[in-house]
């Protein structure tokens, strides 16, 4: 379960579908990290466009984070 924080809101927001995280080995070893994560619909209004771009810029972070140490750079 992924936490993050909104510009100007100290309140920590939970995402609504979180961010899947796989760990694949392709054919002769090789490392393969995948991840997807569904962001909600755009309905909602401003509100939700908040949400989701928060959720997506915690989402790249997170990503960056986990990726960093990878020596082939499969993902």
């Amino acid at each position: 379960e992924h936490r993050y924080r909104l510009p100007g809101n100290p309140e920590e927001q939970k995402f609504r579908r979180d961010l899947l995280e796989v760990d694949v080995e392709l054919p002769g070893g090789i490392p393969l990290k995948v991840f997807t994560v569904h962001f909600k619909s755009k309905r909602g209004g401003a509100e939700a466009d908040i949400l989701r771009e928060g959720e997506a810029r915690e989402a790249r972070k997170l990503i960056k984070e986990a990726v960093k140490d990878l020596p082939h750079k499969n993902y």
